[in-house]
């Protein structure tokens, strides 16, 4: 399209194929070019939960939450700061500039829009997030499925923290960032292996600390059972429980067709499928080092429902 007038469009909008668009989506994404940015990210509501129960399922509900939890919790908060938004190559709008000035796409690992966040940090493109333009993606149904996604996600987030991390690191500190901005782009992984080695030495003391009491007929094994054992878990479970309700909440429209029984099991799961994403990160830095091929997702076969 460079090679053509590509002076004719203002911008470029990724749509996946299976995504529903809304009858006004194309008008408020004009709508939106009236803002002074370089990428906008439009709001995704479910298309799954546009059917009955069998083009849903607890595994593809409790996904569901991630978009809430990104965009009108996490992208709303950095568009009033001014940072850079968690962008998703669904629903993405590009001004026609920001193509002119990298001469092309030139986006190639496993998250392209990672990727493009991550250079739009060195290019200082300026994202925000626009939840009046809204459509309609589509969530996996199984577990296997779900931890394939979760995992392509998390390699390339891995993949461009190798391309992309050593020159953020440096533009951070020549241009004096606010703390925010560098423990969202840089520092963030300090945090989660904190929390891991504060839970496993708890664990483990409390462990021999209970073995100790037992050993010596104490009833304090009870205590350090409990104590150091158990609230290592229990604790971070309703945190992410209390975090999923703020989710749901946010998300009421989206989940509107979504019966209670279905609400109350996507919250119960839903603090498992976010606390996972902790040892997938782990192995997704490993498995970005050795290499990844793209595998697709399996969809929903709406003719079989029909």
């Amino acid at each position: 399209m460079l090679k053509e007038n590509i002076k004719e469009y203002d911008a470029f909008v990724i749509v996946d194929a299976d995504a529903v668009l809304t009858e006004n989506y194309v008008e408020e994404l004009n709508n939106a070019l009236e803002y002074d940015c370089d990428i906008i990210q439009t709001r995704k509501l479910i298309k799954n939960f546009l059917g009955d129960k069998t083009t849903r399922s607890f595994i593809c509900n409790s996904s569901a939450l991630i978009y809430p939890i990104i965009d009108d919790l996490s992208n709303t908060f950095k568009s009033h700061k001014n940072l850079p938004l968690n962008l998703c190559g669904q629903g993405l709008m590009i001004r026609r500039q920001v193509i002119e000035k990298k001469k092309g796409w030139h986006y190639k690992s496993l998250t392209e829009d990672y990727e493009l966040r991550m250079d739009s940090v060195l290019h200082n493109f300026k994202s925000i997030y626009y939840p009046y333009a809204t459509l309609y993606t589509e969530e996996v149904l199984t577990y296997k499925e779900n931890q394939k996604r979760k995992l392509r996600w998390l390699i390339g987030r891995a993949q461009c923290d190798n391309i992309y991390g050593s020159q953020i690191k440096d533009k951070l500190k020549e241009e004096k960032s606010s703390l925010l901005l560098k423990f969202d782009l840089y520092y963030y992984s300090i945090a989660i292996f904190l929390f891991l080695i504060c839970s496993v030495l708890t664990v483990v003391w409390g462990s021999l600390l209970t073995a100790f009491y037992i050993l010596n007929s104490n009833l304090q094994w009870i205590a350090s059972l409990f104590l150091l054992i158990l609230v290592p878990f229990t604790m971070p479970y309703f945190l992410l429980w209390c975090f999923s309700l703020i989710a749901m909440i946010n998300y009421k429209d989206a989940f509107s067709n979504v019966t209670l029984q279905e609400k109350i099991t996507t919250l119960f799961y839903s603090p498992f499928n976010l606390f996972e994403f902790v040892f997938l990160y782990i192995k997704a830095n490993i498995k970005a080092k050795k290499g990844f091929e793209w595998s697709s997702t399996k969809r929903v076969d709406y003719k079989k429902l029909k």
